[in-house]
């Protein structure tokens, strides 16, 4: 999938990417900034809403990041500002500090403001009480209204859209750390206590990795379809931002996913029929992961200043040879082992031979041969002792018959033997194995 940005190459980073102009602010540097920078944004916003805003400490606050004032009739009163900037969304915890604080202060309203979004936890727990939750792309819009906010110049020749700022902070630098900490597994940097498996435990990991594997690849392309259109819109729309953001996080966890995977198949020590297996199962997340920097690589070149390109390329390709050469293998080893348990069956059969009686009558289809393997097959190995002395016989027999079958005078009296036996075993309980 591709898609092209225009990019202006000469334009630094701080300008084009997370600078300010004037009172205003790119929403990059809103995405990329500290929490106190964070907050300096809000309390601008709250000044230019005509809030008074006091309270505020650099400092641990109790809940409590600013207290914002407004004399109005009706909507006055006093009102408690939290600010987080994060990259994941905000959980339940921090909405039950906040309501928390809002009745030890005796406030009219507590306000969140994010620049991520809400868990619909949150945003249930919120609902029909005095709290107010503002999301990124709510924040946005505020920020647009009041002046606050630098949007890209359409008439430039080369501009960066908001949407790619995005896709640069919140999606390429958490991946660039996830790629490292991914090298420094490949390279054996970081100390991961080995585990053995047995082949059962070792095949269902492999399994459960590659439906893991198999439905990223469908959730990528899906992703990147999606993210394309909305990072080159020159003026996406709060919602489509939002979603943008949606679709950026999905990634991230299931990069975070992979490196997960990277961790636990590195951690096995595997069963030796899985040793030609093991070193490619080994590269296969790693791989994935290189095809999402890959993915991002020319972004993050572009936003950071080198490339001196017009324009930038939006291309991911999400075939995994290493998959596939995994993939194989295990097909390999499956008819080695299906040849195997051929083998074994061809084996057994034999076993399953009468030697002895084959070697007396000269045939192993002889009647008086398959009466008695009839007996043995039925009658004795249902019982312990019986069993037990078919496994004896299977050890000793072979040779016995090898010199039955070279002397005459031997399998004479071999079938005298046998035809005593076999009378007496046509007498015992007969119509279990009679056929």
């Amino acid at each position: 999938m591709t898609n092209q940005y225009p990019h202006d190459p000469s334009a630094s980073r701080a300008s084009s990417l997370a600078g300010t102009s004037g009172t205003g602010v790119n929403l990059a540097l809103l995405d990329s900034m500290d929490g106190h920078e964070f907050e300096d944004v809000v309390e601008s916003l709250l000044r230019k809403m005509n809030f008074h805003v006091e309270g505020r400490s650099r400092a641990a606050d109790g809940g409590i990041d600013m207290i914002a004032i407004k004399h109005d009739a009706i909507v006055g009163g006093k009102y408690i500002i939290q600010c987080k900037r994060f990259s994941g969304s905000i959980g339940n915890s921090f909405i039950r500090d906040l309501f928390g604080v809002v009745h030890s202060e005796n406030a009219n309203k507590g306000i969140l403001i994010t620049n991520s979004t809400f868990t619909r936890e949150a945003q249930r727990f919120a609902e029909g009480k005095p709290l107010e939750l503002i999301d990124g792309g709510k924040l946005q819009d505020l920020l647009s209204q009041h002046g606050l906010l630098v949007h890209a110049d359409p008439s430039a020749k080369f501009v960066i859209s908001t949407g790619f700022q995005i896709l640069y902070t919140q999606f390429a630098l958490p991946l660039s750390r996830i790629i490292e900490e991914s090298d420094r597994i490949s390279q054996n940097l970081v100390f991961l206590p080995k585990r053995n498996y047995d082949p059962h435990a070792y095949h269902r990991l492999m399994h459960k990795h590659f439906g893991q594997i198999t439905g990223f690849l469908i959730s990528t392309g899906a992703n990147v379809a999606a993210i394309a259109p909305i990072a080159n819109d020159l003026d996406s729309s709060p919602e489509d931002l939002n979603v943008l953001r949606q679709h950026i996080r999905e990634l991230l966890k299931m990069a975070r996913t992979l490196l997960k995977m990277q961790k636990e198949a590195t951690s096995i020590s595997p069963p030796p029929e899985y040793a030609t297996v093991h070193p490619i199962f080994l590269r296969v997340a790693p791989a994935f992961l290189r095809k999402l920097w890959l993915f991002v690589e020319p972004l993050k070149e572009f936003a950071e200043g080198k490339s001196n390109k017009e324009t930038f390329v939006l291309n991911l390709d999400v075939g995994i040879p290493e998959l596939d050469e995994m993939t194989k293998e295990v097909d390999r080893l499956n008819e080695v082992a299906e040849a195997s348990i051929k083998h074994s069956e061809n084996r057994t059969q034999t076993k399953s031979e009468c030697f002895v009686a084959t070697a007396a009558y000269g045939s192993e289809l002889h009647p008086k041969v398959i009466e008695l393997r009839r007996f043995r097959d039925i009658v004795l190995s249902r019982y312990a002792l019986g069993r037990a002395l078919i496994s004896l016989y299977i050890r000793i027999s072979p040779a016995i018959a090898r010199q039955i079958e070279r002397n005459e005078w031997l399998r004479a009296r071999t079938r005298t033997v046998l035809r005593v036996i076999i009378f007496f075993v046509s007498l015992i309980n007969a119509p279990k194995y009679r056929v």
